[in-house]
């Protein structure tokens, strides 16, 4: 059988077949993907002191550049990932100011 994308399992029980069709991700058929400007403003609400140079060793990128994308000043999409990655376990900043 051929497979394009999606995962395909065909079970035969007495005589009677059954096809089963599925997405191969974890993902609800629901889910909707974070725009930029979404995790720019979810970054710049988790981010704290090291940050920016934590990201500028990962990426191979400067301090300074990632320091402008995460600022909004330039654009980059692998910059933005790899903090979102690191931060989507974090709370808000805000969470801590008023507990």
């Amino acid at each position: 059988m051929k497979q394009t994308g999606r995962a395909h399992i065909r079970y035969t029980l007495n005589n009677i077949q059954m096809n089963y069709t599925f997405n191969s991700t974890n993902r609800p058929s629901s889910y909707k993907k974070l725009s930029y400007a979404q995790k720019l403003a979810i970054v710049n609400r988790r981010q704290r002191t090291g940050d920016v140079a934590n990201m500028a060793y990962r990426t191979g990128y400067s301090t300074t550049h990632v320091s402008d994308v995460l600022s909004g000043k330039e654009f980059n999409e692998r910059i933005l990932n790899a903090t979102y990655d690191l931060l989507r376990n974090r709370k808000a900043n805000s969470t801590y100011v008023n507990a």
